[in-house]
């Protein structure tokens, strides 16, 4: 037994030395996972810290009236833009520059506004962004937020007007803004009619966008280069040195098991590499069970060797095991939900997901990560991966051939 261990072991680092003896196996082994979930993960994880983290928009106030604070007030409360009040000539050059908007209030626009006239206010937005669509409906709602207390307070004067009551227009501006500002506290004070709530545990769990696409990404990027063992199998058996092998005292169940292992382990690896650079370098969480993390990555792991050792006995060239380890990994890792949510697929789509492994380790890590679920919570998505492991290792060991 210690014998066969032993030699398990050498077939397992044999093949991890020549596999990395070529730097294509760096990048899709750590250079290629890094850079996605640094562009995937990383850039969606920041922004803790911002008071209003929408877009920036030049405003340029040249009224500098109470109206005109209430309404730069109404935009810095959204979270879709952050106005900055800059002079003319700054607006002007940094619109040049490609900054994304320029909202100019022109002098006059309170009283306009307040003799009931129309006012014009001047929103430059940059022709080739789309998020300048973002900011002018923003502005749109702040002005229609705005507007709401003025058409109150236009009603009342006119039908005050008409009655006779104002002797003169002192006497009806003040009447305006009276109304105006009761009419501005009525609608601040307002009841919600529509509360948000969501789950206490999701809360608590501290799920972001940021961890959801680490997941997708680790899941794979470990899982392409999982079912490219498929490759050592074609090769030796392509070459020749398979079978030569199994002249020695080394049998197939020995070999086996060496391939096997040597790559499960090389993929535990990377998981860790991954795990701890989503959860250092980006302050991603994976979850609070360790223990349930780590059963359902050896369990994806698993599957994914099985796959792979079960695709090295239906190939017969290196090259193609080469090419379809890729195709059907990308495949597998988009129908399972791991670059888009699966609630943006067809039903029949939706179907067939439940069909790949990907599906239920983004099943068990979403479980984790966003429900703060334990090892217990997580044992039937570790047993459906299993169960995947064992149907592709029995077809992968059913048709295994020396050449």
């Amino acid at each position: 037994m210690r014998n066969t261990i032993q030699k398990m072991i050498q077939i397992g680092l044999r093949d991890i030395r020549l596999e990395f003896s070529s730097p294509m196996a760096w990048l899709t082994f750590l250079i290629l996972p890094l850079v996605f979930i640094f562009l995937f993960a990383g850039n969606l994880g920041g922004g803790e810290g911002d008071d209003n983290p929408g877009l920036g928009i030049m405003v340029v106030d040249e009224d500098q009236s109470d109206l005109t604070a209430d309404l730069i007030a109404i935009l810095d409360a959204s979270s879709s833009v952050a106005p900055k009040i800059v002079p003319r000539a700054t607006a002007d050059e940094a619109f040049l520059d490609g900054e994304l908007a320029v909202l100019h209030i022109p002098a006059g626009f309170e009283a306009s506004v307040l003799k009931g006239e129309t006012t014009e206010l001047d929103l430059r937005i940059q022709p080739s962004d789309t998020n300048g669509q973002i900011a002018n409906q923003a502005i749109q709602v702040a002005l229609s937020e705005l507007s709401g207390p003025l058409q109150i307070a236009a009603l009342s004067t006119a039908q005050e007007a008409a009655n006779g009551r104002f002797a003169n227009e002192a006497e009806e501006l003040a009447w305006f803004q009276t109304v105006r500002d009761k009419a501005a506290a009525e609608l601040d004070a307002k009841p919600e009619r529509i509360n948000l709530t969501k789950p206490e545990e999701a809360a608590e769990s501290g799920f972001d966008l940021a961890s959801q696409q680490a997941i997708g990404q680790l899941i794979t990027w470990v899982f392409i280069p999982l079912i490219g063992v498929s490759v050592l199998f074609v090769s030796e058996r392509q070459y020749g040195t398979l079978r030569r092998m199994l002249t020695t005292p080394t049998n197939k169940a020995t070999y086996m098991g060496g391939v096997i292992f040597g790559q499960l382990g090389k993929g535990l690896v990377q998981m860790l590499i991954l795990v701890l650079f989503g959860a250092i370098g980006f302050g991603i969480g994976f979850g609070n069970s360790p223990g349930g993390l780590a059963i359902l990555l050896v369990s994806f792991g698993l599957a994914g060797v099985a796959l792979g050792t079960m695709l090295g006995t239906f190939v017969k060239t290196d090259g193609q095991a080469n090419g379809l380890s890729i195709m059907l990994g990308m495949v597998l890792a988009l129908l399972g939900g791991c670059w888009y949510p699966l609630e943006f697929f067809p039903p029949a789509a939706q179907m067939v997901a439940n069909f790949t492994p990907t599906s239920w380790a983004l099943r068990g890590m979403t479980d984790l990560v966003v429900r703060g679920d334990t090892l217990i919570d997580i044992l039937p998505e570790a047993g459906v991966l299993l169960l995947f492991a064992a149907v592709f290792f029995a077809i992968g060991v059913w048709r295994f051939r020396y050449e």
